[in-house]
């Protein structure tokens, strides 16, 4: 995945190995680039195993869509990967300076 469609947005992926910004057991966290402004944010790519409840996902990034908090991450958007069952990319505001639990 390489660009995404996101709240009307077009959104590039650093696929650079200094665009990305963390690997877990769940997927990776990349710098994303909106291709108009370029204003940056951050975008986990996850490929759901199997027996996982996507719907549960669904209703949970819809919620957090749209919040707006001081002490909340805030979630652009979250599209599924064509042809790839299972994958979603979710953009996010980037926060510089590393791993939230870092900071803990």
């Amino acid at each position: 995945v390489r660009e995404v469609e996101v709240s009307g947005r077009t959104v590039a992926l650093d696929m650079t190995p200094l665009g990305l910004l963390h690997v877990s057991e769940t997927g990776e966290t990349r710098v994303a680039h909106d291709r108009e402004t370029g204003e940056a944010f951050a975008a986990k790519l996850v490929q759901h195993s199997q027996g996982a409840a996507p719907a549960d996902d669904v209703f949970c990034v819809d919620a957090a869509v749209g919040l707006s908090h001081p002490c909340l991450v805030t979630v652009i958007g979250v599209v599924s990967v064509p042809g790839h069952e299972g994958a979603r990319v979710f953009v996010t505001q980037l926060c510089p300076g590393g791993e939230l639990l870092d900071s803990l």
